[in-house]
Order: C-alpha cells, then sequence, then structure tokens
C-alpha cells in the first residue's frame, strides 16, 4: 500500500509518498506553484519520467556492462539500459513501498531493507532517509545505508525542479565546479576530466539550465571534504 505523508516547518512544506520514497510535492508559502515538476506522478509507471522525485539507487546513475568489482570478486546487476545498469536495475529503490518508522509535524522518515543479493549487489543493507522541514525555508533530506558485507551504494535524490510557474521557464544554475567528466555514447564516463571552460557545463558564473545541459557530471573536488555549499538555482 502507497501512502503520503505532509510535513511542514517555518515556510517550507512537503509531501512524500512511501512508495519510492518520493519527494512529491514541496512548496512555500506565499509562492502560488509547487517547486518541483509532475509532483502527482508515481515512480514505476511507464511515464516521461518514471523517477520522479524518488530516491534512486542502491547505485544512482550508470553502471557499464551490468557489473562491477566488488571485494575481488565480480558482480553482476539487472541490465535495463541496454547492456548497462541505470539507477539500480528494475525493481531498485524507486520502485519499492518503503517503512515509515518516524513521521512528526516536521519530519518523516523511511526504510528500506534490501537482501544480499538483491538486484546483484551483495550486503543484507538496511536504508534510511529523514525529510526534515526547518524554518525559515529549509527542506534537508539525510540518507543513510548500513550493510553486512562490502558493496556499492550511492543514493539520490531525482526530483525536477521548477522555482517558476512555468516547468520550460528559465532557471539559471551558479556552480564552481572546475571540471566535467567526459561521457562516451552511453552516458557513461570515460574516467578522463575536462576543463568546464567554453562548454555548455559552465556554470561558474551562472548559467541557464536547457537544451543540452542535462546528464552531466559536474566535479566539485578531487579529494574528500567537508559538506560546503556546491550550487544555488534561480528562476
Amino acid at each position: 500500500m502507497t501512502d503520503s505523508f505532509d510535513i511542514a516547518d517555518g515556510q517550507v512544506s512537503a509531501r512524500i509518498r512511501s512508495l519510492g520514497a518520493v519527494l512529491q510535492e514541496v512548496r512555500l508559502i506565499g509562492v502560488g506553484h509547487g517547486l518541483t515538476i509532475d509532483a502527482g506522478a508515481p515512480p514505476g509507471l511507464a511515464t516521461a519520467r518514471p523517477y520522479h522525485g524518488a530516491i534512486v539507487g542502491p547505485v544512482a546513475n550508470r553502471i557499464a556492462a551490468a557489473s562491477a568489482g566488488i571485494a575481488g570478486l565480480t558482480h553482476r546487476f539487472t541490465a535495463n539500459e541496454g547492456a548497462n545498469t541505470l539507477h539500480g536495475g528494475a525493481g531498485a529503490t524507486h520502485d519499492r513501498v518503503w517503512q515509515i518508522t518516524d513521521h512528526r509535524p516536521d519530519r518523516v522518515t523511511l526504510e528500506l531493507g534490501l537482501g544480499h543479493g538483491d538486484g546483484g549487489f551483495p550486503g543484507n543493507r538496511r536504508i534510511t532517509a529523514t525529510y526534515l522541514a526547518e524554518p525559515p525555508a529549509s527542506l534537508t533530506l539525510t540518507i543513510r545505508t548500513e550493510t553486512d558485507a562490502p558493496t556499492l551504494a550511492n543514493l539520490a535524490n531525482h526530483s525536477y525542479w521548477q522555482l517558476g510557474p512555468d516547468p520550460a521557464g528559465l532557471q539559471t544554475l551558479t556552480c564552481p565546479a572546475e571540471t566535467t567528466l567526459v561521457l562516451d555514447a552511453a552516458k557513461l564516463p570515460t574516467g578522463q576530466t575536462e576543463p568546464v571552460s567554453g562548454s555548455a557545463c559552465d556554470f561558474r558564473q551562472g548559467a541557464p539550465v536547457g537544451q543540452g545541459r542535462f546528464d552531466n557530471y559536474l566535479c566539485l573536488t578531487m579529494a574528500r571534504r567537508r559538506l560546503t555549499h556546491a550550487a544555488t538555482l534561480r528562476g
């Protein structure tokens, strides 16, 4: 059974679905439209955006040849985009009903268990996701994965944002990334990087988000560091 859960605090409110842990809707007081596109469309259906709003994983984006070496062993996953695995393959986190473990006026926590070998990934895994509304107008998503064996875990929210009332309206992204990953024809990283200067991926001074600017990898840092501001989107 799929349920929806509302949270709010300060000027921000949100609605979350248990199917896919979908961020279905985000609203701000005084703004007449929702801030996500097609917010009512659940994931897992034959829609133009089957991953909309969901937490995708256990590995967001693409795994080449639907296989990877983990702890000295080769593991094979479900291929669902040609020969490759996209967003964890069929029946991944976006297409599961998560359990609600905590629901308060300002937050909701969802949990999903994935068994060893599920989708080809090793380890019995427990994933928790908490959406938290905080004044004056912040919405925070925290994702945590616990596993009993070496595995791959790279989960992400897959919302499409609209800051203006028109989904096709101009939005400007500012991001300090100086390099981007080079992709092949299947949108898989080659392992090489290139400067963003002169390309459609140069958002350092702010640039419109539009045709040719999607499905790219912006490199924020080449080393581990503390959480820091990464990007600003303006409508």
